[in-house]
């Protein structure tokens, strides 16, 4: 399929490239074909680089296509210069060819993307539906309203004063009401499917021939004029309230129905140099059988919107949540070789058992993924099953249980040389290794849910990056930050306080903010059937519409037409 979408655009604009000559050029069927060919070459090429450029992978590429256009546009340029020697006519078929892909085979990739998520026949109706439209209007606004916007031009052109005056306030009106305000340009890419682009990755050897197939599902949305001085680190909600956990120990609790505060109490701080959360997306709500505990920097509690209660001392900085059978239990180091492994029965935590490794061959205990493990030598070995064993890759560990995989992600700084890569190694439990590189910044935090794992970054407002269980990048999805129609209203902050694995679904709480204003949002990440399956669907987003609406205006012309030769041979002839 991507070498049909790759190549159709080539084969039409050569068809179309020989129509236009065929009803301008006075020459033989040969010299048409051949200019023709180069003419279609040569807009291929700058549409490839401008509208197709996800297919580039590498930088590389990106250069032999810019030089294979330079060359090929001088051979054009060079053959035709006995037949045109003015520029415009020389660059009319190409001109003519870039109108016409802007006004049917652009809007038909264009809405393939936008409908994506409907039924293939529908999809697919629709689109050579609104397409059709598109060019009908088209060829209208060419006849009506194009030759208005040529003679405000005109008279633009006609140099005075007073229209000088009149030009320039207008440039500024326009420039000033650009800056007061702000189109809703994230909203709409959303709504219409055209958020989750991947120009960005362009060179970065990332796939971006993606299935592009999750989008967001709003769980709640809490629009408050209470602002938070400090920064949500974690959140649960039920049917009825949002609870929320910042960065200065305060656990806040909004009525969802009224979206307002129902509690707000600080539990204290206390700061770790020995901060074992960071390397990975760490929860410090758990919800297990009908009990709300927050592992909190000082101590576990109780959560509920009547009463809070301390229940240990244990810290999200020195306590790991993980299952047995089922079952809750937190580990706690207590020293080089002894761990304390709780259990949690009935809203109270009790010491279970206590590990000395100095009586067995490993050297210490790790959770992972929620998952228990020993640490030996270069390998983790499952504490319900020792005879499950994964090597040991340099990266932050993710565990999928059900598959038995071992998932390692780690970032690498190269200053020296300015690069930047970001590994990925897949371990099987039977030591098969998988690995991909990627030469950005990617995130390396995981999280397994169902067939995917997902890719996260708990500190900045990165997008979500997806993999699929064969070990190959899916689909991503960018986060949004709102934008406030008044420029006044701007949010000075836009983050993601932390994401979730609520009911086999990713979950994640935006917080947007700035001095006066507050708006908290939970999202579920839903993964979207998608009939027909395309390539492109991450190459296009909502400025792909200005090119198609500046084509509009922009007449298909044949300029020979209205020129009259007169010539001294022609005169005699005729006597």
């Amino acid at each position: 399929m991507s070498i049909i979408i790759i190549f159709l655009p080539l084969f039409f604009l050569i068809f179309s490239s020989y129509l236009f000559n065929r009803n301008k050029l006075e020459t033989t069927t040969g010299e048409i074909k051949m200019i023709s060919l180069l003419e279609g070459v040569f807009t291929y090429l700058i549409i490839f680089i401008f509208f197709l450029q996800g297919f580039i992978s590498m930088f590389g590429y990106f250069f032999i296509i810019v030089l294979l256009m330079l060359i090929i546009g001088y051979i054009t340029f060079y053959v035709q210069r006995d037949l045109d020697r003015e520029w415009d006519l020389q660059i009319e078929t190409i001109k003519n060819n870039l109108v016409l892909f802007t006004t049917t085979i652009l809007p038909i990739y264009l809405f393939l993307t936008i409908f994506r998520y409907l039924d293939i026949y529908l999809q697919i109706s629709l689109t050579l539906l609104i397409t059709a439209l598109i060019f009908v209007l088209s060829l209208i606004a060419k006849t009506y309203i194009a030759p208005i916007f040529s003679k405000i031009v005109t008279f633009i052109s006609e140099y005075n004063n007073i229209k000088f005056i009149y030009l320039w306030v207008f440039i500024c009106l326009i420039i000033t009401l650009y800056f007061l305000f702000d189109l809703p340009t994230n909203k709409i890419s959303h709504r219409l499917n055209l958020s989750n682009t991947v120009r960005y990755y362009s060179f970065d050897k990332f796939s971006t021939n993606l299935n592009n197939h999750f989008d967001t599902k709003e769980i709640i949305k809490i629009d408050s004029k209470h602002t938070i001085d400090s920064k949500i680190t974690d959140y649960y909600h039920d049917q009825q309230h949002l609870y929320l956990y910042t960065s200065k120990g305060e656990l806040i609790i909004y009525d969802i129905l009224s979206e307002e505060i129902v509690s707000n109490m600080n539990l204290g701080h206390q700061e770790s140099s020995d901060d074992i959360i960071s390397t990975e997306i760490y929860s410090k709500f758990t919800f297990y059988n009908d009990y709300l505990i927050l592992l909190a920097t000082n101590n576990m509690y109780l959560v509920n919107p009547n009463n809070t209660v301390i229940i240990s001392n244990n810290t999200c900085f020195n306590t790991h949540k993980f299952y047995k059978d089922n079952e809750l239990y937190y580990l706690k180091k207590q020293s080089k070789n002894i761990y304390n492994m709780y259990k949690f029965n009935d809203g109270d935590i009790t010491l279970n058992e206590t590990i000395d490794l100095s009586t067995t061959p490993y050297e210490n205990l790790e959770v992972i993924s929620e998952n228990l493990f020993y640490k030996q030598n270069n390998e983790f070995v499952l504490y319900d099953n020792p005879s499950i064993t994964f090597n040991i890759k340099d990266g932050i560990p993710t565990y999928d249980k059900e598959r038995q995989i071992m998932y390692y992600a780690i970032s690498i700084d190269y200053p020296e040389y300015y690069e930047h890569n970001t590994i990925y190694q897949k371990v099987e439990a039977n030591g098969t290794t998988n690995s991909l590189t990627f030469n950005k910044t990617h995130n390396i935090k995981g999280v397994v849910i169902d067939n995917y794992i997902y890719f996260l970054d708990d500190e900045e407002m990165n997008n979500i990056e997806i993999m699929d269980s064969n070990f190959k990048m899916d689909a991503i999805y960018n986060h949004l930050e709102l934008q406030p129609f008044w420029i006044g209203n701007y949010f000075d902050q836009s983050y993601i306080g932390n994401y979730k694995n609520i009911n086999n679904q990713l979950e994640f709480i935006q917080i947007d903010q700035n001095n006066e204003h507050l708006v908290l949002t939970v999202q579920q990440l839903q993964d979207r059937k998608v009939d027909l399956k395309l390539p492109f669907y991450t190459y296009f987003g909502i400025g792909t519409f200005i090119p198609i609406i500046i084509a509009f205006f922009i007449p298909i012309t044949n300029y020979r037409k209205s020129i009259i030769t007169i010539d001294f041979n022609s005169k005699t002839k005729k006597k």
